[in-house]
């Protein structure tokens, strides 16, 4: 499929596939925007990952209907990422998918591929400070270094120099809290540069977070719907999370109530299976030799499993004791 053909829906048809704006896989929607990556994204994969193939994902094609899931490759996903930023569309994408599942390569080569073949920025809101390093020493890690954050604890300078790279177009990626953005004039971080995306990363913040403990993220649609406004042009946000559960119940449906906080819709959902393929349990008995008390043997026999994975394995320890 092209990259310069309109998409055109049927209202009657549409409002069949469609809940408050939102679309699933399986609305026709989905199936006029790219299905197949073109290959300078690929090749991009290669340069900064160093992979040679796209991973692929599970995602329900519509839970109203039922759990039937559909495989996409993240390639796909990236190309329609980077379609929609091109078009300037009106659509919105929203993902959720297990921690571990590869979001952030979602994000991260659409934004290094507008920056390189457009000169758009792409502005990412993340709610803590140690993922916004997390990801920047990562893509700098892999020699990616047109990427700038500004944070609380950067001093007036730091924070000047990471503007003027972005203004200068040095820097195609900005980190920024929900706070600082809209403590500012846009103009202060993104100086004459076009805004090609906004990224929502851990989006369950804007829900969870943003009615009592950080209100920023509950007024960070309604910033972001009238900063389209006053920029005079259109700009698509693409939010990502791991934990937002949808529900036929209105009241407990983070992911619609999601979208219409950060006010998405129309809004494409790519609603990730929570299955874990790559978590497994591994659940022996304890066996308390003689002589031993129980508390005795569960220490012994917790000490040799830490030492075994420990050695081969990142690890995350839950003692029960």
């Amino acid at each position: 499929m092209g990259y310069g053909h309109s998409t055109v829906i049927d209202n009657g048809e549409e409002n069949r596939y469609t809940q408050q704006g939102a679309h699933w896989l399986s609305s026709p929607l989905f199936s006029a925007y790219p299905q197949q990556c073109r290959p300078a994204l690929a090749q991009l994969l290669q340069e900064v990952w160093g992979y040679t193939s796209w991973r692929d994902m599970r995602f329900y094609a519509d839970l109203r209907e039922d759990v039937r899931t559909v495989s996409l490759s993240q390639g796909t996903i990236v190309e329609q990422v980077v379609y929609t930023a091109e078009h300037s569309s009106l659509v919105n994408q929203l993902l959720t998918a297990p921690t571990g599942a590869g979001k952030s390569l979602l994000f991260q080569l659409p934004a290094i591929y507008l920056g390189r073949e457009h000169g758009l920025l792409t502005l990412v809101i993340e709610p803590l400070k140690a993922l916004i390093l997390d990801q920047v020493e990562s893509l700098q890690s892999k020699g990616y270094d047109r990427v700038a954050y500004a944070s609380g604890d950067l001093s007036p300078e730091e924070k000047a120099e990471a503007y003027r790279r972005v203004h200068d177009g040095e820097a195609d990626i900005l980190y920024l809290s929900p706070e600082l953005l809209l403590a500012y004039d846009i103009h202060r971080f993104i100086g004459n540069r076009r805004i090609g995306m906004v990224v929502i990363d851990e989006a369950h913040t804007v829900t969870t977070w943003g009615r009592e403990f950080r209100v920023d993220y509950w007024f960070l649609g309604r910033y972001l719907a009238s900063l389209k406004q006053s920029l005079g042009y259109q700009f698509p946000l693409f939010a990502l999370t791991a934990t937002a559960v949808w529900s036929p119940k209105p009241h407990t449906d983070m992911v619609m109530e999601t979208v219409s906080s950060l006010q998405m819709a129309p809004c494409m959902l790519y609603m990730g299976t929570a299955r874990r393929e790559n978590i497994r349990f591994d659940i022996r008995p304890l066996t308390i030799e003689e002589g031993e008390t129980y508390d005795k043997a569960k220490q012994r026999a917790i000490a040799a499993r830490v030492e075994e994975y420990v050695a081969h394995h990142k690890t995350l320890l839950y003692f029960p004791f």
